[in-house]
């Protein structure tokens, strides 16, 4: 419900503003959204294998490639190669 309660405030915003503000927008909540996935993962991360928390760190890394910058995803690489149960 959250989420289709912003989606329709961006649409409105798009319909509203400049191209250029709500792909801004739109960004800003992509950044929030991979920022809490971080977040949550690092909540239940204790509590994962090293297999799970590889496999949750690739989904991580996969939904917010775009988000992610060079030495965000060297610390990731790095996090799975020295995990060990």
């Amino acid at each position: 419900m959250k989420r289709t309660s912003i989606t329709i405030a961006l649409l409105f915003l798009l319909s509203l503003t400049q191209c250029s503000r709500a792909e801004d927008t739109l960004d800003t909540l992509n950044s929030l959204d991979c920022l809490e996935k971080a977040i949550d993962l690092n909540n239940r991360s204790d509590d994962m294998s090293c297999d799970e928390l590889r496999t949750e760190l690739t989904k991580l890394e996969n939904s917010c490639r775009e988000i992610l910058d060079e030495d965000t995803k060297a610390n990731i690489a790095l996090l799975k190669a020295l995990c060990e149960d």
